[in-house]
């Protein structure tokens, strides 16, 4: 069904893959793991059929995706691509226009809803969902669809524990229906039950180069966020967070834990200005927001130019580039960097900023133990700065490793814990 052979793929003259070699079956999965910026997305993309029609780069040798070239099985619609945020590949406005701009037969429909448990999100924004429903809205999509390959970017980045494990029911399904599933993951542990062959990727990851960043001293003068009685609602749904008191105080690191749904980003987008929130609050200093998918932020046509675009100093932009492993890369397009690249590449330029409060959610994903270190080590300087770190997170290993304090989230309520 899948048959890779010699391929190896280069953009901007610099070789991602190499002699790659590989055979899946029907109704196979297969995982396709490796460091961050090994090339697991690139082979997505090749075995996607984005190469030339998507994405612009040089490829030698061979891929066959059910006997023909993967572009045109993209084009008779036997491919579907789950990106690591299924959500910003969604047509539809609602889930229920997700699920149906295909015209499936109405039995088939009403069967998926079910089979997904779907009923009570179909008028829900695209927009909106957490995770874990983003997930399942994504698949549901596929099998109405009538897909026979489904490529999965790592799937288990975004999702809590719950939606983890319902992620590995849906994949057994998906092998139970005969459809072919190839993975890239660095979770491998969690999908090895489930995987008929394994593709390692092995080139070395970036070599740490960890920087002494030159912050400026904050002074200390009060809270920088303080809210009182807040709550709030996305427009005409149930109240996503209720009454919410909290403080962000200067030097300190602050996470936000909990299931997907449960209102973290949403407060963290209210500290941030980005959403205003019923009830009593005064913000002030600077801040920098890291998106969950950081690619939706871009807004220059290189890596330097990304970096430097907010930059407090031009020093803090060469720290910020070497530190985050992206010296070499100035001249990417920043769309063309890996999925944990693109996240390095949103904390180098809130790094070369040098606010008062970096607001960063999920900064973890898609990071290999290089990326986890680098992350941590800036998180301990901006902090001894006299700077505010709130982080977003499903690990709570990192929660409690980075964090003086941690709220956890659960039904719209917050509830402050020992991290």
């Amino acid at each position: 069904m899948l048959i890779i052979r010699d391929f190896s793929f280069s953009y901007d003259g610099r070789r991602v893959l190499d002699d790659v070699s590989w055979e899946l079956g029907e109704g196979e999965v297969g995982i396709i793991s490796g460091p961050t910026g090994s090339g697991k997305t690139s082979l997505l993309y090749s075995l996607a059929g984005f190469v030339d029609e998507y994405v612009n780069a040089k490829i030698l040798g061979e891929i066959k995706v059910f006997g023909m070239d993967p572009r045109e099985a993209l084009k008779r619609g036997l491919v579907y691509y789950v990106p690591q945020d299924p959500s910003v590949s969604f047509l539809g406005f609602d889930v229920l226009t997700e699920l149906t701009w295909k015209g499936p037969d109405e039995d088939r429909l009403e069967e998926v809803i079910e089979l997904f448990n779907l009923k009570s999100v179909l008028d829900k924004s695209v927009l909106n969902l957490s995770g874990g429903e983003a997930q399942k809205v994504a698949i549901a999509s596929a099998l109405l669809g009538g897909y026979k390959l489904i490529v999965f970017d790592e799937p288990l980045a975004n999702l809590d524990g719950k939606s983890r494990r319902s992620f590995l029911s849906e994949l057994k399904m998906l092998k139970e229906k005969g459809i072919t599933c190839v993975i890239a993951e660095h979770r491998t542990e969690l999908l090895e039950s489930y995987a008929d062959s394994v593709l390692p990727l092995n080139e070395t990851p970036y070599q740490l180069n960890l920087q002494s960043f030159s912050f400026a001293r904050k002074k200390a003068e009060g809270p920088l966020f303080k809210g009182v009685d807040m709550s709030f609602s996305y427009e005409g749904g149930p109240p996503v967070l209720s009454d919410i008191k909290i403080e962000v105080q200067p030097g300190q690191v602050i996470s936000f834990v909990g299931p997907n749904g449960s209102g973290k980003s949403t407060l963290a987008k209210i500290i941030a200005g980005m959403l205003r929130p019923r009830g009593r609050y005064q913000r002030r200093g600077s801040t920098s927001f890291m998106l969950q998918s950081p690619e939706l932020q871009f807004l220059e046509e290189t890596v330097y130019r990304e970096v430097s675009y907010e930059a407090n100093r031009d020093d803090l932009i060469s720290q910020s580039l070497e530190h985050f492993g992206l010296k070499g890369k100035e001249d990417r397009l920043p769309h063309s960097l890996s999925r944990g690249e693109r996240v390095r590449l949103a904390l180098a330029s809130s790094a070369a900023k040098d606010p008062d409060l970096y607001v960063l959610d999920e900064p973890t994903e898609g990071q290999d133990r290089a990326g986890i270190i680098a992350i941590t080590d800036f998180i301990r300087q901006a902090r001894e700065s006299g700077s505010s770190v709130i982080v977003v997170t499903q690990e709570d290993w990192f929660a409690r490793q980075v964090s003086d304090q941690a709220f956890v989230f659960e039904g719209g309520i917050v509830h402050e814990a020992v991290p």
